[in-house]
């Protein structure tokens, strides 16, 4: 049965002759139909319901198929043109007829059968839902003047909660993010809510449930102090709403700051109208306040923290691009993310005490980090398409959205108690990091005494040395190895430090006692210490036994008990040196090989060669535990450390040969 079959207007004019029999509401039970209201069907003064006239002569036409259901056509753009077609005159009514809670109380009593209908943004109920919102955005105060009052049934399917939302443009123009008004009706259309809501989409899509969450929940205490005028009028704070059990209403209901319930018998007689205009007030004082909009770092004067978690799954990656100054994500970063700048601090974190890092906020400031590496952000977040990390070298994954950084320091056991090292702001950014699996979280960094030293330290200058510069550099070095009292010519001590700041690594060849293993001394001593005092040189002796990778590489130790499940490594003191090279990338360190044609080269220094040329990952990652060294993430390998700081001397590999 279709409504194109109706071709007679005596049909039509039967089914008002029973309409005017029955009466108005015996003719629309009889056939099934609410009333109309959207278009009425005028005739000789009286008025007819249009969907339930045409239902009812389709019948009177075509006995042998009956009357049409509700769900067999549209009451709207549909049965105004049969109706046209066949003569009759029909009248649209008004926009805005009745008081809200009238209008959301007929659409409460329609959607039910509406949605048994196919889907049509013209359909009767849908259009009642139009009417409500237009009769908001006709009571809205001047300060929202510029807002749009926006209902919704859905988008290709009926909604199983239907809203009509309130959006200034100045805070957001999408229900999928920011604050906003918005009524949220009841999946079993029981009642309906109006709410003070946040947009929940992007930031799930972003950080996923939990986070967002999070989020909402904090964005929602932040609001509720200013917000009295609500409470004074008997509005409930936090999401104690329950829309339903649809994955959808239980986002809706997460996002919603303030709530009053009103059920559907008392809809139409309820201070609805008087409750919709309290919460759209109390909206623009927060947009007129500046305070319904996210907080936009970019406006922010100091310091900020971009907080990231390194979980194990992401540690390799970190220990190769992260100790160079890389990171990125799969995806585009979140706003908050893509206004880090220049200048900004990034904290790596690892190593969460308290187990899972799936834990509120007050939980997770009982614990600590055992690791935190800080930096300084060198490029904010842009996209290329550089592999840069392991598994984007082998093909694995890809992380378009990087940003580059310099290593400042590392700190260990660092607590995540507010205010004792790091503010409660920064650790929470950790925290979303840990849970959202390493997207990130920004930050104020004030506040916080750990960084306080780090704020102070003027970012290295980056890029190539200039002539200026290597001729300053020269000069230093050459006075340092003239008050030494070891002479070198001025033009092959300018070829050393030229060629040394050009390569990773330099082989000095010569005569037995003429000075190459002086000369490479000096180099290192010139490159002072570290923060414990050690010196960032290391002289290592070839050994005519030396037959293998494993006399600068070390091995697994078969023999010794396992930490933890994890194999424990004898390590020499060359894998220690480079080590510690890595966990201080902002310094130079020099590894000086003497004598090495005492053994045969091709056959200890061939995967050293390698791993400087090709940035193959081919140290062992490896971590202090129990006085032991032991695998770290598998036994994943570790790129050479490089230094990204091309104005000074290249961060490992003066070798020294006899």
């Amino acid at each position: 049965m279709a409504l194109r079959d109706l071709t007679d207007p005596a049909a039509i004019r039967r089914a008002m002759r029973e309409f005017d029999e029955l009466g108005r509401d015996a003719f629309l039970e009889r056939y099934g139909f609410g009333r109309s209201t959207r278009y009425l069907v005028v005739d000789d003064g009286q008025e007819y319901d249009s969907k339930a006239l045409v239902a009812a002569a389709h019948g009177f036409q075509l006995p042998e198929l009956g009357p049409l259901a509700s769900a067999d056509f549209s009451g709207g753009d549909q049965t105004l043109s049969k109706l046209r077609e066949l003569g009759f005159d029909v009248r649209q009514i008004a926009a805005a007829s009745g008081p809200l809670g009238l209008l959301l109380a007929q659409f409460l009593g329609m959607y039910a059968a509406a949605k048994t209908e196919p889907f049509g943004g013209g359909h009767e109920a849908g259009e009642v839902l139009k009417r409500a919102a237009a009769t908001i955005h006709e009571t809205l105060p001047p300060a929202l003047a510029g807002a749009r009052v926006r209902p919704s049934v859905g988008q290709g399917n009926w909604a199983a909660v239907p809203w009509i939302s309130v959006l200034d443009p100045r805070v957001t123009t999408t229900t999928q993010k920011g604050v906003y008004p918005a009524i949220l009706i009841r999946e079993d259309l029981s009642g309906l809510y109006v709410t003070l809501a946040q947009g929940v989409t992007e930031l799930k899509r972003e950080a996923g449930q939990r986070v967002a969450r999070e989020v909402m929940r904090d964005r929602a205490a932040e609001l509720e102090p200013h917000l009295g005028s609500l409470r004074a009028a008997g509005f409930e704070f936090g999401p104690n709403v329950d829309l339903g059990r649809s994955p959808l209403g239980r986002d809706y209901a997460a996002s919603v700051i303030a709530s009053k319930f009103f059920s559907v018998g008392e809809l139409e007689e309820s201070s609805v109208d008087e409750d919709v205009a309290a919460v759209n007030d109390a909206y623009a004082t927060l947009v007129e306040s500046g305070l319904a909009s996210s907080r936009d770092l970019r406006e922010a004067d100091g310091p900020r923290v971009l907080g990231l978690y390194v979980g194990a799954r992401a540690q390799s990656n970190f220990e190769s691009g992260g100790r160079r100054g890389w990171w990125g994500w799969k995806s585009a970063p979140a706003d908050e993310i893509g206004q880090i700048r220049v200048g900004d601090l990034v904290l790596f974190a690892s190593g969460y005490t308290g187990g899972s890092p799936r834990v509120d906020r007050a939980i997770w400031e009982t614990e600590s980090v055992r690791h935190l590496v800080i930096g300084r952000v060198d490029r904010a977040p842009f996209r290329t398409d550089e592999a840069i990390m392991p598994d984007e070298l082998s093909g694995e994954a890809e992380y378009p959205y990087k940003f580059r950084f310099t290593i400042l320091g590392e700190e260990d056991g660092v607590s995540l108690e507010a205010g004792r090292q790091l503010s409660s702001d920064v650790a929470n950014a950790l925290r979303i990091s840990a849970i959202a699996q390493g997207r990130g979280g920004v930050a104020d960094a004030t506040g916080s005494p750990l960084l306080d030293r780090y704020l102070e330290v003027t970012p290295p200058q980056l890029g190539p040395t200039t002539p200026t510069e290597l001729r300053a550099i020269v000069d230093d070095f050459a006075e340092r190895v003239e008050a030494s009292g070891l002479r070198v010519d001025n033009g092959q001590l300018a070829a050393f430090v030229a060629g040394v700041l050009a390569k990773p690594f330099a082989i000095l060849t010569g005569q037995s006692g003429s000075g190459k293993t002086q000369l490479a001394s000096k180099l290192g001593e010139w490159c002072g210490e570290d923060e414990r005092g050690r010196p960032r040189m290391l002289v290592v002796p070839v050994r005519p036994d030396w037959t293998g990778p494993e006399f600068l590489f070390g091995y697994q130790d078969g023999l010794a008990e396992r930490v933890d499940g994890r194999a424990v490594w004898a390590v020499p003191e060359t894998l220690e040196f480079i080590l510690r090279a890595h966990r201080d990338p902002g310094a130079p360190y020099v590894l000086i090989l003497d004598e090495m044609n005492l053994a045969h080269v091709e056959r200890y220094f061939a995967d050293f060669l390698s791993g400087i040329e090709s940035r193959a990952p081919i140290v062992p990652s490896l971590v202090r535990q129990q006085d032991a060294w032991v695998q770290d993430d598998e036994g994943r390998g570790l790129e050479f450390p490089r230094s990204r700081r091309q104005g000074l001397v290249r961060r490992l590999g003066l070798l020294v040969g006899g």
